[in-house]
């Protein structure tokens, strides 16, 4: 057989693409990617899994966050978990131990899974669905340069994260855990050499923190797999590792924020090619040592505020309690003490109240004092008598209930740390002490399950 000159070459080179532009692949063109360069290369583009547009990018100039930024960015997202306080009763505790996690199918069911910020459902249950574009472009030497794309694909995922308490020792006495499942829920709209059975195409998440120390996946992050991988198995694996030194007192609550971001990438042989990067949400790891109920130490999805929900039925078992705090989030001026313009914090959105823990440290534990002081204060003055009846025990029948509580930054010593306009900025009343209780413990096993440690704002609301 005759040997093929060069310049035949040259020309059945030339005619196939005449031949490809009649197929319909698209001619040369100036490309605006910026991963455009000359010679071969897949670029990617993040699109939104719903309706098939550009998908914002991860930022790009990401920052160490602090507690500030996470509570601006959680309001700003609006989303919002509410706790039924029922479940933190005996009667409820099976419930209350539950983490309420997101399966695949609400995944992919979910509307506001396909937000920029994903849907978290609770502190300890979050998912996102996400699509990248990729193409496989040659281009030339041209500024800028004009590149042929020579093959596409869309790939479409979802990544749930589940958030924990860390109980006794496993797998350790001291680190804090953050896991993920990343589901390749297909791949599609593939031509040209992306069809080629070789592609290879990546999930996996990056943890942004001020240390990179903080947020490690040194066994499991993800997966690289062909079409025919991920079509046998459509699941891969993050698993996220804070570590600490043991909690304790002297160690303070080793609180740490990070943002998180989900990477995909596509491989062909000969195909340089660049990460997609689409932003996730922000999650935080704590130590706090005085939470033990469930476990001193865990991790949570922080973009979602925290509501706790009491009623008023009559056999709810704290009935006395949820009757003063709907008076005191909706009619405050009927409260004790008066006060002629008087707003209590607590019921909506863009006032909330904070968490005080008294076992932080001794200011903290005054602090919780003090709220109690002055409000026992107010039901003396104001219900005069109010524990003259006493049990079988001896004790009295009533106790002082206060809100916001005593166990907030909000209290009725808030004047004391925050300033003198908030004096008298707190309702307090007698209420039967079984209620009192009650309602008290529901409070202090909620704070411990949603991992509201001190500082942290939440909401409460009355039906």
């Amino acid at each position: 057989m005759r040997a093929i000159t060069q310049p035949a070459v040259a020309a059945l080179a030339a005619l196939a693409a005449v031949v490809a532009l009649l197929a319909g692949v698209p001619s040369a063109s100036a490309d605006p990617s910026p991963s455009a360069t000359a010679g071969l290369v897949i670029t990617s583009e993040a699109i939104n899994p719903v309706t098939g547009t550009r998908a914002p990018a991860a930022r790009t100039d990401q920052l160490p966050l602090t507690r500030a930024q996470v509570e601006r960015e959680a309001a700003r997202a609006g989303a919002r978990h509410e706790a039924n306080a029922d479940d933190f009763l005996p009667a409820g505790q099976a419930r209350a131990r539950q983490y309420d996690y997101i399966s695949p199918a609400e995944c992919q069911a979910s509307s506001e899974a396909a937000t920029t910020g994903g849907w978290v459902k609770n502190h300890f249950a979050w998912c996102k669905k996400l699509a990248t574009k990729f193409q496989a472009k040659s281009c030339d030497a041209s500024s800028p340069p004009k590149c042929v794309v020579k093959g596409e694909a869309y790939i479409y995922f979802n990544i749930i994260g589940y958030g924990r308490h860390e109980t006794a020792d496993s797998p350790t006495a001291t680190d804090r855990h953050m896991n993920y499942t990343l589901t390749m829920v297909k791949i599609d709209g593939e031509w040209g050499v992306m069809t080629r059975p070789d592609v290879k195409y990546t999930l996996a998440i990056k943890c942004w923190v001020n240390d990179p120390n903080n947020c490690k996946a040194p066994d499991t992050n993800g997966d690289t797999r062909t079409k025919a991988g991920w079509t046998a198995d459509k699941d891969a694996y993050s698993e996220f590792l804070s570590p600490a030194k043991p909690p304790h007192k002297d160690h303070g609550e080793q609180l740490i924020y990070a943002d998180t971001t989900a990477i995909s990438y596509a491989e062909l042989a000969g195909f340089p090619n660049d990460d997609n990067e689409q932003p996730m949400t922000n999650i935080r790891f704590d130590s706090a040592w005085y939470d033990s109920t469930y476990g001193k130490r865990g991790s949570i999805f922080t973009k979602s505020q925290a509501w706790l929900s009491f009623n008023r039925a009559a056999n709810s078992g704290y009935k006395e309690v949820a009757d003063h705090l709907w008076t005191a989030l909706n009619r405050a001026k009927e409260t004790k003490p008066p006060f002629s313009d008087k707003q209590i914090p607590g019921g909506s959105w863009d006032d909330p109240i904070r968490r005080l823990a008294p076992e932080l440290n001794a200011t903290t534990k005054s602090n919780e004092g003090k709220n109690r002081y002055w409000s026992k204060k107010a039901c003396d003055t104001y219900f005069k008598g109010w524990d003259d009846l006493k049990g079988p025990d001896g004790k009295p029948i009533q106790q002082c209930d206060e809100f916001p509580f005593a166990s907030t930054y909000d209290g009725a010593a808030k004047f004391d740390w925050d300033g003198a306009q908030y004096k008298d900025m707190f309702s307090a009343r007698p209420v039967h002490r079984d209620d009192n209780n009650a309602a008290g413990t529901v409070l202090r096993l909620w704070y411990h399950w949603d991992r509201m440690v001190d500082k942290d704002p939440f909401f409460i609301k009355v039906q």
